[in-house]
Order: structure tokens, then sequence, then C-alpha cells
């Protein structure tokens, strides 16, 4: 790798470090386990559009800048339209799921959600729920 290889990926993987700070600071910020599938899975693309435009070759950077650009303003504009809109936000986020009603775990809510009795144990555990003696499990 020559000095003009060199400079170039340094330039272009700054330009995307600094412009993917900017991007996640106007998408707003959510803990990691508050992210909803779709935050996960524009997370993941977001990285992968970004790492395209780091490895391209140096005709192609403002192509795949702009691919980046873009799925960020999509990806902005469809959270502010589930603000808007409560049945696309069903759509796109789900609905929450209740896997414990007057103490017993609802086996067929666990079961659509794939979650097992140790998984629930160790978020409530995160959640500070401690020491509690859930019995009962619903068919």
């Amino acid at each position: 790798m020559g000095w003009e290889d060199f400079l170039r990926d340094t330039w272009q993987t700054s330009m995307v470090f600094l412009i993917l700070i900017i991007l996640t600071r106007i998408l707003g910020s959510t803990q990691i386990g508050q992210l909803t599938f779709y935050d996960y899975v524009n997370g993941i693309t977001i990285g992968s559009i970004a790492g395209t435009v780091v490895a391209s070759e140096p005709d192609k950077v403002w192509n795949h800048f702009y691919d980046l650009v873009l799925f960020v303003a999509l990806t902005y504009f469809i959270s502010y339209l589930t603000i808007l809109s409560r049945p696309l936000r069903k759509m796109i986020e789900g609905t929450p799921t209740i896997v414990i009603e007057d103490g017993q775990f609802i086996k067929e809510n666990m079961r659509q959600l794939r979650l097992d009795i140790d998984q629930l144990n160790g978020q409530l555990r995160q959640q500070g729920v401690l020491g509690c003696n859930f019995i009962s499990i619903n068919s």
C-alpha cells in the first residue's frame, strides 16, 4: 500500500467515523436492551453501508456515502411517521406481550416470544425483581 492509498483510506474512514457520530446523534440514543428489532436491523444496516463506504474505491465513495445518508434519512423519516401513526408504529415496532399475569407465567406468550424461563428470570433480575416465586404456568 502506497502513501496515496494510505491517505485515501485514512480520509474515507475518518469521514465515515465522523458522519456516523453525527447521524447517530440525529437518530437519538437508546440503550441496547431497549432496542426494537427495527432499531437493531437499522443499526446493522447502517454499519454495513458505512463499511462499504470505507472500503470503496475512490470513484465510488460519494455514491456509497449518499447511500448511507439516504438510509439514515429514511430511518429518521420512518421514526417520525411512527410517532404520528399508532398503527404504523405497531406494524414496525410491534406491541408488548404480557408474559406474567397475576403472578403466573403465560406459557403460550412465552412460546411465541421464544423466551424460556431462565431468560425471563434474567430479565426480571435486570429490572430489580429479585426473589419472586412464580409457581403456576398457564398453558
